[in-house]
């Protein structure tokens, strides 16, 4: 990136230039077009081949139509009653586990409930165990696992239970790591608290119940917990069956090889949907639901067959009906070729070819034809709009950077730029590279503790006062070049904000020559009047009392244009403008012997003009006077060059909300063609489901994912248009963390079923409440948890939610902590750079394999921003990701 690029980039939004990445996005739409454009091939091909299934699919969607007409007059009660039988037969099972499960509870009661329990906890006394615990005793309680734990969350004994064998085991080691005093499994705030219910490890499923350990009396206090466990294996299972009287089939969620039909049921299984059933064959109907180990989360699939009765009472009465329905509809052939043709395949092909000639012209002045009056054309109009604006767009901010490249270029002066906190140094140019003698390269991985030649403390306390008064700090400091050596500049600083970042814009004028100069001439009078004859620079002496001119150099007389006769006839007030008298007089007065004053003042010339020169003046005794050396620079120049780069950064400014507003726009306008090819797509998928088209149904799948998609890139480019323009506006709440992490993860737990990944969340109940702005936090959190599961197969993502608590003197913000970590494909460093930028993905292959549009973590860092945090990331290639999102608890 050249400095321009830099300076424009770092700059505020209202001084910053077109910047190249804007200037590019003319050139990424031909690209995006030819994509789009593949898709309509696509599409396009595969309908004009199966021209002659349509018209089948025509014929069985009439008959579907009237079938489905018909089922509901003749079978609708019958099916409905059918669904609702198979779902109470299947809560009917459910309600068996759950007695099954109080009833391997409460015959325990007695044993938490006991003196002998109680007083082993605290004694741990062999007796209990040789009386108790004994593989004999263990097999007759039909339990596989015993387990006591103390208060500290310690095992006091624990043992399992090889029924075959009859030989005690160890205690799982998957299962002691729910042994701690945070896990619900010890957590038992009174004598009456039980808890029970299937627990998955990974040796299989375990019916388990924890209940804490009292007295026979049943009076605390507590002395711990004391956990039971029996193996839910096929013999459990066959019980269960036996007792309801039906085949039960019961198989681990995580389980690696799912059948399929278990796939499909984990799928359409939900809170909101708690059992599904569907038929298996003419003569079964399955019933599935959704188990819950004691943590409340998905642990179990079950499957109760039952036969299909009231199925074969309906089905016989519609035989007859769907032979003569088939026959009514040869008749839809030729209509159904004419539309599809005629309104679809036809203009689709013509919209296709035309879009791919703008994407292999890459000439935004190409435009679509456009036919008809529908939403075809609309898309059409609409497009043609769109490449209208971005030439326009293209054309004017071209037109910007070539003007704020000139001046930049041009300057004679050395720039810099460099962050506020790191004190790293973004980008310098040619001068300035020049000045220091190091290449662009190397300069970069400087600081300007390495160039500047003072002390680190010193260095630090003017950066902090530039921080904190943020305002234009000009002064002479001495830099080290890369050889050692020190040059004497004159830096102007000044303190600048973009994307975040604190940046500060340094302009450095080497006065090494000024400086010896000045060091001559307190060394010698001589030598001084020498210098200061030859300065080229504009030099006078003047009287403090009387403000006469005592002596002037050549230089003064050639810029001002009075005779050197004229200058000692004169005062200084002679060449200030009267306006600017006042401050005059008040700076002369406050002028002390040992202060040197550097500023910035208009003088008169002799013809009446008006210039800008920076002063630099020293208080000194001169001919047994006390007088005032002065030496002016002329920096008219300079300033105007300030004055055109404040214009460019309005110029910038206005076309980027331009381009903001145009997206916005277009954003809406690009919804109401998509929304109808959405609904439709949906509206023929249904009918092809009825009729059983499975392969038609992949294509409007298709069709119908690909609207869906380009609907989301829309709404996404409308919100990072709404955020840029700063449309964007923020609803305040005070609401409970730990529900809305509820809220998210019930949203996006679906998605990680899809490549078999698992979710964990570690988030104090009460945790506590946040005012902030409940929506876009949820967006972020769905962003970040939705992400992970895409790059992640087959691991583990975990959220934890943590406050920073201060202490009652501490000053800092209270702030919650979001850590989303995946196991997943992790990132290198130069995809970390580009994280955040809208439409970038890490690479190319990323973008192919996994899909997306790059926007959603960019909306989701400037989401974070709006709220006052903000998100980092720390990755590893392949080895995971862990992004953090920290927002203050109160905004």
């Amino acid at each position: 990136m050249r400095l321009r690029d830099a300076l424009q980039n770092s700059l505020p939004a209202d001084w910053r230039g077109p910047s190249s990445q804007d200037s590019g996005n003319s050139s990424k739409i031909a690209p995006e077009l030819r994509i789009l454009d593949g898709h309509h091939i696509h599409g396009k091909m595969k309908l004009r081949r199966k021209t002659l299934s349509i018209v089948g699919i025509t014929i069985a969607g009439l008959t579907g139509i009237l079938y489905a007409t018909s089922s509901s007059i003749l079978l609708g009660s019958l099916v409905k009653a059918e669904e609702q039988e198979a779902t109470q037969v299947v809560k009917g099972v459910l309600s068996v586990f759950g007695q099954t499960a109080d009833d391997f509870n409460s015959r325990f009661a007695d044993w938490s409930a006991w003196d002998d329990t109680y007083a082993f906890i605290q004694n741990r006394n062999s007796e209990f165990i040789a009386s108790n615990l004994v593989p004999e005793g263990l097999n007759n309680l039909r339990v596989n696992l015993a387990i006591f734990v103390n208060t500290s969350g310690k095992i006091v004994y624990g043992t399992g239970l090889d029924s075959e064998k009859m030989k005690l085991t160890p205690v799982p080691s998957a299962l002691k790591e729910h042994i701690s005093l945070g896990d619900p499994l010890l957590q038992h705030p009174n004598a009456n608290s039980s808890l029970a219910g299937i627990l998955l490890l990974p040796s299989g499923p375990i019916l388990i119940t924890s209940r804490p350990i009292v007295t026979t009396k049943n009076t605390g206090p507590i002395r711990g917990t004391l956990v039971f466990g029996r193996n839910f294996d096929a013999a459990g299972i066959a019980k269960l069956s036996k007792i309801t009287r039906l085949p039960l089939i019961v198989h681990s969620i995580n389980e690696p090889h799912l059948p399929a039909d278990f796939l499909k049921a984990r799928h359409k299984l939900s809170a909101k949907k708690p059992i599904f059933v569907r038929p298996v064959s003419e003569d079964l109907m399955a019933g599935y639901a959704l188990i819950r180990d004691i943590y409340d989360r998905p642990a179990l699939l079950l499957r109760v067959d039952m036969p299909r009765e009231i199925y074969h009472q309906g089905q016989t009465s519609l035989m007859y009906l769907l032979v003569s329905v088939g026959l009514a509809g040869i008749g839809f052939i030729g209509c159904t070729l004419l539309l599809i043709e005629r309104l679809v395949l036809s203009r689709l092909s013509s919209l296709a070819k035309a879009v791919n000639r703008v994407s292999s012209s890459q000439d935004l002045s190409v435009r679509l034809p456009v036919r008809g009056a529908d939403e075809l054309a609309d898309l059409a109009h609409t497009i043609n709009g769109m490449l209208s604006a971005l030439a326009i767009a293209d054309s004017e901010q071209l037109e910007e950077k070539a003007r704020y490249q000139a001046v930049v270029e041009q300057a004679t002066d050395c720039i810099f730029l460099w962050d506020a906190q790191t004190k790293r140094i973004l980008e310098a140019n040619t001068a300035f590279t020049n000045l220091l003698d190091y290449s662009l390269d190397a300069i970069s991985q400087l600081t300007v503790y390495d160039i500047v030649a003072y002390s680190k403390d010193l260095v630090e306390r003017n950066i902090q006062f530039l921080l904190r008064e943020k305002q234009l700090r000009i002064g002479e400091v001495l830099y080290l070049r890369r050889d050692g050596s020190c040059v004497d500049v004159e830096v102007s600083a000044s303190l600048i904000s973009y994307g975040g970042r604190e940046i500060i814009c340094t302009v450095v004028r080497d006065i090494t020559e000024r400086k010896q100069a000045e060091a001559e001439l307190r060394a010698s009078e001589e030598r001084y009047r020498l210098l200061f004859k030859n300065n080229p620079h504009p030099m006078w002496v003047y009287d403090l009392e009387t403000l006469e001119f005592i002596a002037v150099n050549q230089a003064a007389i050639e810029h001002y244009g009075y005779t050197r006769d004229e200058f000692l006839n004169m005062t200084v007030a002679d060449i200030h403008p009267p306006q600017k008298m006042p401050r005059l007089l008040e700076n002369i007065s406050e002028v002390d012997a040992s202060i040197d004053l550097a500023c910035v003042w208009q003088h008169q010339t002799k013809n009446g003009t008006i210039i800008d020169v920076e002063i630099t003046s020293y208080a000194l005794i001169f001919d047994s006077r006390n007088a005032e050396l002065v030496m002016a620079h002329d920096v008219t120049d300079r300033l105007q060059a300030e004055a055109e780069l404040y214009n460019a950064k309005e110029a910038a400014e206005a076309a980027n909300l331009a381009k903001s507003q145009f997206l916005a726009n277009m954003s809406h306008e690009l919804r109401t063609p998509l929304n109808a090819i959405i609904g439709y797509s949906e509206i023929l998928q249904e009918d092809a489901l009825d009729i059983g088209e499975e392969d038609f149904v992949s294509d409007l799948e298709r069709i119908h994912s690909a609207g869906n998609h380009l609907l989301g890139l829309i709404n996404d480019i409308l919100d990072l248009s709404k955020i840029e323009a700063g449309h964007a506006e923020l609803e305040l709440e005070t609401f409970d963390v730990f529900e809305a992490i509820k809220d998210v993860v019930r949203t996006v737990e679906p998605l990680f079923f899809r490549n078999n990944n698992r979710l964990n969340v570690e988030c104090d109940p009460n945790i506590g409440q946040l005012h902030s702005d409940k929506t876009k936090l949820t967006q972020i959190l769905f962003n970040l948890l939705s992400n992970a599961a895409k790059f992640t197969q087959q691991g583990i993502v975990t959220l934890s939610v943590k406050k920073n608590q201060n202490d009652e003197n501490s000053w800092d913000v209270e702030e919650l902590i979001f850590n989303c970590t995946d196991t997943g494909i992790g990132m290198t460093p130069q995809q970390l750079e580009k994280l955040f930028q809208p439409f970038t993905q890490a690479d190319a292959s990323t973008t192919r394999k996994y899909g997306g549009t790059g926007l959603g973590l960019a909306i989701a860092q400037k989401y974070s921003q709006m709220l006052g945090g903000e998100i980092t990331v720390n990755s590893e290639l392949g080895k995971g990701s862990t992004f953090t999102l920290m927002l203050p608890a109160q905004l």
